[in-house]
């Protein structure tokens, strides 16, 4: 087609030249030669047929132009007539070009655009990836900042259960303190009831002169006296003793138990905390092996996955 749209051997220059009418007849020829085409570009082979039919359509200009140039090299005196036309038709040739090349130039367009598209959506995902590897640097520093406080936690309570163990140890001192007040004081009890029935017993003796069965019945009353004040004494000072241990069992059974509370709600919320970390990992885990299957970087991957557990991307979260 490009070699029958301007044959070269019908191109007489000088009557192509020598009247606009003749070149506008070879310029229409031209154009119904081109227009003649279906333009396809839905297919290599029809957009292969326009870019045939355009460059055949420039190879006319260069024909006529070349056509012209030779006539001017011989035809001085007409050459402002022979330049006039060679401008006619490279410019309704140019413009001829662009209009039957538009289809081809569309669709090349067209395809700039879809590869411009899938550039700007790479950039896009590199920037996800990007954003995932600084998201997993900020969770492994939260992680960090988490084991430290989870560390200056099980120090105080190391510390707390130190100071119970002290408060414990001086409680007892203090109970030791108040037992051995209570036998002291149950043993002076005692010594002054025992003086007590000793001095009854002088004053008994000294009234028994007078008689010596009243004596001996009063000094048999005395020592019953003496007895009965002695055991007074024994009870009263094994009742004092078995109080005060029974108090110290039950301050110690009382703090063993809030004790024993406090381990056992620390160790819940650790199992849950450590559950809950343990969870997390595992999601985690589970979007990186996802985006290392989509051949995403693992540095990558990790810092997005960081970013959207750490909240710094807004309006994208991790399901946890």
């Amino acid at each position: 087609m490009a070699n029958d749209l301007l044959p070269i051997e019908s191109v007489n220059a000088i009557e192509l030249f020598s009247s606009p009418i003749n070149m506008q007849v070879m310029l229409d020829k031209i154009t119904e030669m081109a227009g003649s085409l279906s333009p396809d570009t839905s297919t290599a082979a029809g957009r292969k047929e326009i870019a045939s039919m355009a460059y055949a359509v420039a190879r006319s200009k260069t024909t006529i132009d070349d056509a012209g140039k030779t006539l001017v090299a011989e035809w001085k005196k007409r050459s402002g007539e022979v330049d006039a036309g060679r401008k006619q038709a490279r410019d309704y040739l140019d413009e001829l070009r662009d209009k039957t090349r538009l289809p081809l130039t569309e669709w090349e367009q067209a395809e700039e655009a879809k590869r411009q598209a899938e550039i700007d959506a790479e950039a896009a995902r590199v920037a996800e990836i990007e954003a995932a590897r600084i998201a997993e640097i900020e969770r492994r520093e939260a992680a960090i900042r988490e084991a430290e406080e989870r560390i200056a936690e099980a120090e105080r309570v190391e510390r707390a259960r130190v100071e119970a163990i002290e408060a414990a140890r001086v409680q007892q001192e203090r109970d030791e303190a108040i037992r051995a007040k209570a036998r002291a004081d149950a043993e002076k009890a005692a010594a002054e009831a025992i003086e007590a029935a000793r001095m009854a017993e002088a004053r008994a003796i000294a009234r028994a002169a007078a008689a010596e069965e009243e004596a001996l019945a009063e000094a048999a009353r005395i020592a019953r006296a003496r007895e009965d004040a002695i055991e007074s004494a024994r009870v009263s000072q094994e009742r004092a003793v078995r109080e005060a241990e029974q108090r110290e069992r039950d301050r110690a059974a009382a703090e063993l138990a809030e004790q024993e509370k406090a381990r056992l709600r620390m160790l819940a919320e650790e199992a849950e905390r450590a559950a809950d970390i343990e969870h997390r990992r595992i999601v985690n885990r589970q979007i990186l092996t996802a985006m290392e299957a989509l051949d995403v970087p693992t540095t990558c991957a990790k810092l997005v996955i960081s970013l959207i557990a750490s909240g710094k991307i807004k309006n994208v979260s991790i399901n946890y």
